[in-house]
């Protein structure tokens, strides 16, 4: 269950549980600068996932939309999530999104037995 993980510009992802919950909550991951950023240095974060929780990798074309906050993308995702328990990246997809997207999307899930 333990996780080594460093952002470099990411969105942060996000833990889940197995069983529905209110929201999902950010994983304990530090912000770096952005891949290629002139002198950037990545912090590694570790932390554990406990049995039957998850953890949510996405890219921002999940949760961005043109002349939305990116602010209420995360957090739609953050209610879906805790309500999908430890649903598929496909259901995700549909259920964050509507099916409605204008980017690229990327999601990785993986879930602790």
């Amino acid at each position: 269950g333990g996780v080594e993980a460093a952002s470099a510009g990411h969105l942060m992802p996000y833990l889940t549980e197995s069983r529905p919950t209110a929201a999902a909550v950010p994983a304990p991951v530090k912000l770096s600068p952005p891949i290629g950023v002139r002198g950037g240095t990545y912090a590694p974060s570790t932390f554990t996932i406990e049995s039957g929780h998850g953890l949510v990798m996405f890219s921002d074309g999940l949760v961005e939309r043109r002349g939305e906050a990116i602010d209420d993308g995360l957090t739609q995702l953050a209610g879906t999530l805790g309500r999908a328990g430890d649903a598929s990246a496909s259901s995700i997809w549909r259920a964050a999104t509507s099916g409605y997207t204008d980017d690229d999307v990327t999601i990785v899930t993986l879930r602790r037995l």
